[in-house]
C-alpha cells in the first residue's frame, strides 16, 4: 500500500498504510493467488527486508499455511534502539494523538545506510521507495510499526510461527534493531 507501484490507502500519500495487519493480509492474498495459479504445487517461500520482514513475519503468524518458509532480512521486529533517541522519547507518548489527527505527517526520523553507501544511493535513486535518512516515516506508519513490535514481544506470539524461518541481520543496523532478529 503506497510502496513500489501499489496504490496508497490515501490518494497521494506515498508509503502510507492504515494498519500493518492490512499489509500482511494483502501479502497473504497475493501468495494465495500465486499458489492457485501455479500449474502444479510448488513450495513458496516468503522473503522480506526491513518493513517487508515485518510483513512476512505477520503473515506467517496469522496464516501458518501460507508458505513453506520465511526468509527475513533485517526484519522490523524491534525498534528499541531507535526509540531511545532523544526526539523519539518525546514523540512516543503523543504518537497515538498525532497518528489520529495527522496520520500522513512525515514525523519519525529515519537513518541512512552509512555502512553501505552504494546501496543507500541506489535506494535514493529509486522513485518507488521511501529512502531512510532522506524522508521521515509518516505518523500512522510509525505508530503501526511500533505497535507491531510491541505485539511481537508478547509471550507466545513469535512462537506461533510454525514454518522454517531463517533471518539475517547486521549487528550495526541503525533502523531495525538486531535484537529483534534474535527473538525469532
Amino acid at each position: 500500500q503506497g510502496h513500489g507501484r501499489s496504490d496508497s490507502s490515501r490518494p497521494g500519500a506515498r508509503c502510507y498504510f492504515e494498519r500493518a495487519d492490512d499489509l500482511a493480509r494483502d501479502f497473504t492474498q497475493f501468495v494465495e493467488l500465486i499458489k492457485r495459479d501455479s500449474k502444479r504445487p510448488v513450495p513458496v517461500f516468503m522473503m522480506g527486508s526491513s518493513l517487508g520482514g515485518l510483513v512476512v513475519v505477520k503473515a506467517a503468524i496469522a496464516t501458518p499455511s501460507v508458505a513453506s518458509g520465511v526468509v527475513a532480512l533485517a526484519p522490523c521486529i524491534s525498534l528499541d534502539r531507535i526509540s531511545k533517541g532523544t526526539m523519539n522519547r518525546v514523540l512516543l507518548p503523543i504518537l497515538g494523538f498525532v497518528s489520529a489527527w495527522f496520520p500522513t505527517l512525515p514525523l519519525a526520523k529515519t537513518v541512512a545506510n552509512a555502512r553501505f553507501p552504494l546501496t543507500q544511493a541506489e535506494v535514493e535513486r529509486d522513485a518507488l521507495t521511501w529512502p531512510s535518512g532522506k524522508k521521515r516515516t509518516r505518523a500512522r506508519v510509525a505508530k503501526e510499526l511500533l505497535e507491531s513490535t510491541f505485539e511481537f514481544k508478547k509471550p507466545g506470539v513469535l512462537e506461533r510461527i510454525t514454518m522454517p524461518l531463517i533471518e539475517f541481520h547486521g549487528k550495526d543496523d541503525q533502523m531495525t534493531d538486531p535484537s529483534g532478529s534474535q527473538m525469532l
